[in-house]
């Protein structure tokens, strides 16, 4: 986390600002303890595994495991490996773990199918 282990000291201090403000700004911060973070590892570990995401994209597949366990239903980013994930593959590797994939797509794409 970049609290703890930004490169530089602005990086730390602007992280912890944005941490600290995360309810001002209309964000609920969210624990996995509940859940387990064990689970959110082993799920995110079989994501990268079976090549839904390239390995070195640990904190993405962490984001859609984390997703998924909170019964996230919609997955806004704009990141291209996130937005590339096979959904029908997605979807059968999770319910196996009795989990629900999000649909992901960046907010310009709900924006049009929605919104227009």
């Amino acid at each position: 986390m970049a609290v703890r282990g930004g490169e530089t000291e602005r990086i730390r201090k602007t992280a912890l600002h944005a941490l600290s403000q995360l309810r001002a700004w209309g964000f609920e911060p969210l624990n996995l303890v509940p859940v387990g973070h064990g689970i959110v590892e082993r799920i995110a570990e079989e994501i990268r595994r079976e090549d839904l995401l390239p390995t070195e994209e640990k904190n993405d597949s962490l984001i859609i495991t984390e997703s998924a366990l909170l019964e996230c239903r919609i997955l806004l980013s704009g990141d291209a490996h996130l937005r590339g994930v096979d959904f029908q593959r997605l979807t059968l590797l999770l319910k196996d773990f009795d989990v629900a994939a999000p649909v992901i797509a960046t907010p310009r794409e709900i924006v049009r199918k929605f919104f227009r």
